[in-house]
């Protein structure tokens, strides 16, 4: 279960960079970033 776990934190982690960046730039962040 641990290897498998980590195989799976691997992918949900790059998804979880994704949504945080959007959740942050969602509000309006992304005028802001241009």
């Amino acid at each position: 279960v641990m290897p498998e776990a980590e195989e799976v934190d691997v992918e949900i982690n790059e998804n979880d960079i994704r949504i945080d960046v959007m959740r942050a730039s969602g509000n309006g962040g992304q005028c802001v970033n241009t």
